[in-house]
């Protein structure tokens, strides 16, 4: 179905539409891809940010049981002993519960893996330490030196090898998850530009297809409406909703020029709604006119060179002011006389307009016996000699050569 076969609310419905659901088309797009910037940032936000928190909290708990422990092997005074052992205490605790807070936060089995491993460590490390303080607590600082530099600082470089391995791997997941989001927000921007290209092309193309399925028939209407006027019947018009209300409001609009164009040949409407759109069939006014000319003995060229002088062919009225009527100009009361004569239907038509012509001319010629003759009579109701003809009978009658009709 094309559109031309659609009515006008129709293509301009149809065509929002395709509009519309490009829109929606965008926007449903733009909403999943936030959805997934959103969810990027919410791993960002609740796990990875997270972690290296807590991972940094731990490291800051080692160093001070670390600095807690020089401060223990440093010293003989037992307050300050005491003091420092309770503080390597807390700080104990405060590292178990900051490695208990990162269990919640562990986003695979790698992850989990390293925390593990870091967890064993620090355990190693606190072994070797409580070691250290029970030398102390024995006065045996020497003895307690030596552990300290043979077993708990080189166990203290491996934890510090752990707690930088944990804290690299989760600044990866959040470079990771940050180069996603950005190339996931590139992506978005393409796909988006190639999208608002696509309406934009296709905006433009439904306007002119809209605009040409309606500008298009109204061009055929004016055109059908102006070969009609000039009395060529002869074209064949496919016709469609549009057009037949371009013919009308064209014809309404030029009812001034063309008036009463009823059709001097008999035209057969075909209404295949079936197999193809309506098609309108009609002879041309010449053909009728020839037709009718060889039936009362006629000749056919003087009627048309008559036709071109009175109308030029057009079905119109009173182009002298007087009564005349159709392409040959028969005035009212000799209509009427042939109308009966010649025993006609359906009143005042073009074609029943040319058949009284052509006749009338026929008994013109029958009582003059010359075309001549009966071409001055036709127009001015009997024959005069040329010597009474006023200037404009001397132009009607020069334009033309009787010696073609007359031997």
């Amino acid at each position: 179905m094309s559109l031309r076969n659609m009515g006008i609310g129709l293509r301009a419905s149809l065509s929002f539409a395709v509009l519309a659901g490009l829109l929606v088309l965008v926007g449903l797009f733009g909403l999943g891809q936030m959805a997934k910037l959103r969810e990027s940032a919410t791993i960002i936000e609740d796990s990875w940010m997270p972690s290296i928190e807590t991972i940094h909290d731990s490291a800051a708990y080692i160093a001070s049981i670390r600095l807690e422990a020089m401060r223990l092997l440093t010293t003989n005074d037992l307050v300050v002993r005491d003091k420092t052992k309770s503080m390597i205490t807390h700080e104990q605790t405060q590292l178990q519960n900051s490695f208990s807070q990162y269990e919640t936060l562990v986003s695979n089995e790698l992850d989990a893996e390293m925390l593990k491993h870091l967890k064993s460590t620090v355990s190693v490390y606190m072994s070797i330490m409580g070691q250290m303080i029970q030398l102390v607590d024995q006065d045996q600082q020497q003895l307690a030196i030596e552990l300290l530099n043979s077993r708990l600082a080189p166990q203290g470089l491996i934890l510090n090898k752990s707690l930088e391995d944990l804290i690299e791997f989760n600044q990866k997941g959040v470079q990771s998850a940050a180069e996603s989001a950005a190339q996931m927000y590139s992506s978005a921007q393409w796909v988006v530009g190639i999208i608002i290209v696509i309406a934009l092309i296709a905006t433009l193309l439904l306007a002119w297809l809209l605009t040409r399925s309606i500008t298009t028939p109204i061009g055929q209407a004016l055109t059908v409406a102006r070969t009609t006027a000039a009395g060529d019947l002869s074209k064949h018009i496919v016709v469609s909703t549009l057009l037949v209300i371009s013919i009308v409001v064209t014809s309404f609009v030029n009812r001034q020029k063309v008036k009463k164009n009823e059709s001097a040949v008999e035209a057969t409407i075909v209404d295949n709604k079936k197999e193809a759109p309506n098609v309108v069939k009609s002879k041309s006014v010449f053909e009728v006119a020839d037709s009718m000319c060889q039936e009362a003995g006629v000749p056919f060229e003087l009627v048309k060179e008559i036709g071109n002088n009175e109308s030029g062919w057009r079905y119109i009225t009173n182009t002298n002011g007087g009564s005349d009527h159709g392409d040959l100009q028969v005035i009212e009361a000799t209509f009427w006389y042939w109308y009966k004569k010649l025993d006609l239907e359906g009143g005042k038509t073009r074609r029943n307009y040319l058949k009284v012509g052509i006749y009338y001319l026929k008994s013109l010629h029958n009582k003059y016996g010359s075309w001549r003759k009966t071409r001055f009579a036709y127009g001015r109701g009997h024959w005069r000699g040329p010597e009474t003809w006023t200037a404009l009978e001397k132009k009607f009658m020069g334009k033309i050569d009787y010696s073609k009709y007359d031997n």
